[in-house]
């Protein structure tokens, strides 16, 4: 039986991972993958030579709104484990898939749920001015805000 701090850290690292999920999609740094055909592939009629370069719009697919209805919005319930059932395992890649997966996933995650846990339990964060929509957003190497995020940490009083 747990305790309920017990409960309420199990529920809060729940919690973190469907919100780090949905913001994953919705603010994901990586723009596209490229990879080269190894083989030749037919589909629908077309045909993709081997060698062909292949590249996939990491932006475009977390955005489509066959996949994720209403993809601006802040739902992260759209990653629950009931509402992921029966997704597609390539609809979302915040880190590639298959093969190439990246091999420091499960690094950076441990990472960041890490960081995001010690923040959180010292500062309340508040939203600044910046709306960080798609239009004040840039591509360099990696997809980021033009202006920086605004962020305001407001130190917790235990």
């Amino acid at each position: 039986m747990l305790d309920a701090r017990s409960a309420y850290c199990l529920v809060s690292a729940l919690v973190l991972d469907v919100v780090d999920t949905h913001f994953k999609r919705a603010g994901e740094s990586i723009v596209c993958i490229i990879h080269v055909a190894e083989w030749p592939a037919r589909r629908d009629g077309y045909t993709l030579p081997k060698g062909a370069n292949i590249v996939i719009g990491v932006v475009a697919l977390h955005r489509d709104h066959d996949y994720f209805p209403d993809p601006e919005k802040l739902d992260p319930e759209r990653f629950s484990p009931e509402n992921s059932q029966g997704r597609h395992p390539y609809q979302y890649i915040p880190f590639s898939a298959g093969p190439r997966n990246c091999i420091g996933q499960r690094f950076a995650m441990l990472e960041m749920k890490s960081t995001v846990s010690k923040v959180l339990r010292t500062f309340k964060l508040l939203p600044g001015s910046s709306t960080n929509t798609m239009e004040e957003l840039t591509t360099e190497l990696v997809l980021k805000s033009i202006k920086g995020m605004s962020l305001r940490l407001v130190y917790r009083r235990e």
